[in-house]
């Protein structure tokens, strides 16, 4: 996963920097870095964020 994607991802999922840090026990500057690509993502962050985005879809009418 690249940084604009998990960018684009956690936007998707409705999640600031700061939550998705939090939520994901990941500290803030290290989210961050991986966002603005000073840091090669893991494939961990990218997994954990499309879990929490499937299990907090908001539910279709």
């Amino acid at each position: 996963m690249t940084a604009e994607e998990l960018r684009a991802s956690r936007q998707a999922a409705g999640l600031t920097m700061t939550a998705a840090a939090e939520l994901s026990r990941t500290p803030y500057r290290t989210w961050q870095d991986w966002e603005t690509g000073k840091r090669r993502v893991p494939g961990i962050a990218g997994a954990w964020l499309e879990l929490y985005a499937n299990q907090h879809r908001p539910e279709s009418p």
